[in-house]
């Protein structure tokens, strides 16, 4: 997958509530439940699948070639 634009995220995490927002300075950003490395990891991952504008690329072997 390709990145259509530049990016710049900011991420703030609190252990006293327990919570990762995050977000770019030109949004309201988002809060998620954070306690462990993988929650995270899945923060960052649900982010980025909701809110990042990317194109999808077919891998080498999705290519379907001409004969």
């Amino acid at each position: 997958m390709i990145i259509k634009d530049d990016i710049e995220l900011e991420i703030v995490f609190s252990k006293e509530e327990k919570t990762v927002y995050i977000g770019t300075p030109s949004s309201s950003g988002t809060k998620y439940k954070c306690e462990t490395i993988g929650d995270l990891k899945n923060s960052i991952e649900s982010y980025i699948e909701s809110y990042i504008d990317y194109e999808k690329v077919p891998l080498k072997d999705e290519v379907e070639l001409d004969k």
